[in-house]
């Protein structure tokens, strides 16, 4: 199993077989997941009560979800939880680098390294963990509503990185700020926490479009 946080490029463990790591991986996602469920609860109040922590975290798990065939293979790395409800996925902030939400930023002393804050015009990259089914999603915050760009690193099955750069470009025009975040924004695979076991390819040919998706890509020129 390889673990890798791209934000630093490290990799953290390796495994060379999936031999009985199902189930220890499980387990062990198991008691990160309390973990997590403690953290939050210890978390500072949210700074802007209009995006609170876990309801946000819920609606990107549940954005996440929709791209993700329910049949996909060693579907149990995508989730904590033998049920599949839990996804295994990462939240970074584009516009703050050092504002994460991960299963490996759990493991910090910080009460605050596990209570990702989530701020008005502030850009989000988030993604399953699973590299096979990390299919990249980024999100703007603005007025207590998430502006979505799907499925960004498989072209044709999504939106573009063009996109997202043209609508903040609008967006963040009077932001000191505008050109590091949309440089990160370029680069946002750097900006991540993935795993995976013996593949490292995403699978795009299985990513689930959705209906608008489909109608946008079958209206004519």
């Amino acid at each position: 199993m390889l673990f890798v946080r791209t934000a630093t490029v490290v990799a953290i463990a390796i495994i060379s077989t999936i031999a009985t790591t199902d189930v220890r991986t499980l387990t062990a996602a198991h008691n990160h997941h309390l973990g997590q469920k403690n953290a939050l609860q210890k978390c500072r109040p949210d700074p802007d009560r209009r995006y609170r922590r876990q309801q946000i975290l819920d609606q990107m798990a549940g954005i996440l979800k929709q791209s993700i065939p329910k049949e996909a293979i060693f579907y149990s790395f995508l989730h904590s939880d033998w049920e599949g409800n839990k996804l295994r996925f990462f939240v970074y902030d584009l516009t703050e680098p050092d504002n994460i939400y991960s299963e490996e930023n759990k493991r910090g002393s910080s009460q605050d390294s596990s209570c990702i804050r989530f701020v008005d015009r502030h850009v989000y990259h988030f993604s399953p963990s699973f590299i096979p089914y990390s299919f990249s999603h980024i999100a703007f915050l603005e007025n207590g509503k998430l502006k979505v760009f799907k499925v960004l690193n498989c072209e044709g099955k999504g939106d573009s990185v063009d996109d997202v750069v043209a609508y903040l470009e609008k967006k963040l025009k009077d932001d000191k700020q505008k050109d590091e975040v949309i440089s990160r924004v370029k680069d946002y695979r750097k900006f991540g926490y993935y795993f995976t076991v013996d593949d490292t390819l995403v699978r795009c040919s299985e990513v689930v479009e959705q209906p608008e998706r489909r109608s946008k890509s079958r209206t004519p020129a």
